[in-house]
């Protein structure tokens, strides 16, 4: 680990997951980084963290856009609405 990411040990290379490019990784303890499988002999999944990443993207990132999915939810303003009658 350092300021700026993690090394993984994975196929042969020490790619560095780059927190500015993996930022989900930054404030997460240590033991769930180490609860990483490899899977289909290019997939790493970290179960504990939800995160998915191809191997070739830790060493060419700009091959593989990230893009965050955050759901939605609306704002919870003033009171809440009563349900309209619909007879």
């Amino acid at each position: 680990m350092s300021p700026h990411g993690i090394w993984l040990g994975v196929l042969g290379r020490e790619p560095l997951v780059r927190y500015d490019e993996h930022p989900w990784f930054r404030d997460v303890p240590v033991s769930p980084l180490f609860n990483v499988e490899l899977l289909h002999g290019q997939h790493l999944h970290w179960p504990d963290c939800d995160v998915d990443l191809h191997v070739d993207s830790l060493e060419h990132p700009k091959r593989f856009p990230l893009v965050s999915r955050k759901p939605t939810r609306p704002a919870l303003t003033g009171r809440p609405r009563r349900a309209r009658r619909t007879t």
